[in-house]
């Protein structure tokens, strides 16, 4: 499965899909988990982020529970290339919605992420598992990095 990290604890992430409504949510360990980005790099458990996206590999059951639990066999790491003309990544415009809406929202996934070049902003939309019709638009400034709350 692929997915943005949407929390994570030292020695598990919780990866949920991007998509509008009924992500798939994992919850996984990554104790023993290999964690390389796609040139095949190796990276340790402190260089993971929140709002990174995450290719999750799995060994053994599954946990059909929501989110589901599995241990990570291993987690590959996308390309965090930033292909626009923001001043940040993608992946650090979603982290800092994340962050932003963790005191709002109970187990926030990313519904939707947009950037708008004439505005310099990112629009990423924050969805709450919890509550299924809950839907928060967060902006970030894309020179700042700063959250827009006007």
């Amino acid at each position: 499965m692929t997915g943005i990290i949407a929390k994570l604890e030292e020695n598990s992430v919780l990866v949920i899909e991007e998509k509008a409504k009924e992500p798939r949510a994992i919850s996984v360990s990554i104790s023993k988990a290999k964690i390389i980005d796609e040139k095949k790099g190796y990276l340790e458990k402190n260089q993971l982020k929140l709002g990174m996206e995450v290719e999750v590999w799995v060994t053994g059951a599954i946990a059909e529970s929501y989110p589901e639990q599995a241990i990570g066999s291993k987690l590959i790491i996308k390309s965090q290339t930033n292909n626009t003309d923001s001043s940040i990544s993608r992946a650090t415009a979603v982290e800092k919605a994340l962050r932003f809406s963790e005191t709002i929202v109970d187990v926030p996934y990313i519904r939707k992420v947009q950037f708008n070049a004439d505005l310099k902003q990112w629009t990423i939309e924050i969805g709450s598992l919890l509550e299924k019709e809950r839907v928060i638009p967060v902006k970030i400034n894309s020179d700042s990095g700063e959250v827009i709350t006007k």
